[in-house]
C-alpha cells in the first residue's frame, strides 16, 4: 500500500490559529497545501514528515523540524501505524497513541466489510 494517508484540508480562510506538527504525509499528490487569504493567518506549521509525495508543500517553504524520511510504520496495510526505529521516531513525530488508530482502522474495516454488496445481490 504506498498510500498511507489521504490529504486533508484544513480551513485556513478561518482567523484562527492552526497547529500543524509531528504529522506525516506520506504517498500523496500534495503533501500539505496552505491556503492563505491575507497576511493575517498565524498558522503553526512545524516538525512534519514528507515520503514519496509529487509535491510535499504548496504555497509554503517546509518548516522548522520538517524532514523527508521514510516513517517505517510497523504494518499500515492492518492499520498499525506505529514506528520502527529511524529518523522520524527519534524525531518523535507521527502517531503519539498508536492504539487509538488501530481502534478506528478496526472500525472502519468492520463498515467497510459491511457496506460490501455481493454480486447479484
Amino acid at each position: 500500500m504506498k498510500r498511507t494517508f489521504k490529504s486533508g484540508l484544513l480551513d485556513s480562510l478561518n482567523p484562527k490559529t492552526r497547529l500543524v506538527r509531528n504529522n506525516v504525509f506520506q504517498g500523496n499528490s500534495r503533501g500539505m497545501i496552505l491556503f492563505k487569504e491575507s497576511d493575517k493567518n498565524s498558522n503553526r506549521i512545524f516538525k512534519n514528515t514528507f515520503w514519496q509525495n509529487n509535491v510535499d508543500v504548496e504555497n509554503l517553504d517546509k518548516t522548522a523540524g520538517s524532514i523527508s524520511a521514510e516513517p517505517f510504520f510497523i504494518d499500515p496495510n492492518n492499520g498499525d501505524f506505529s514506528l520502527k526505529a529511524g529518523p522520524v521516531l527519534e524525531q518523535k513525530q507521527g502517531l503519539t497513541n498508536p492504539e487509538i488508530f488501530k481502534k478506528l482502522w478496526e472500525k472502519w474495516k468492520t463498515m467497510e466489510k459491511s457496506a460490501t454488496i455481493s454480486p447479484g445481490g
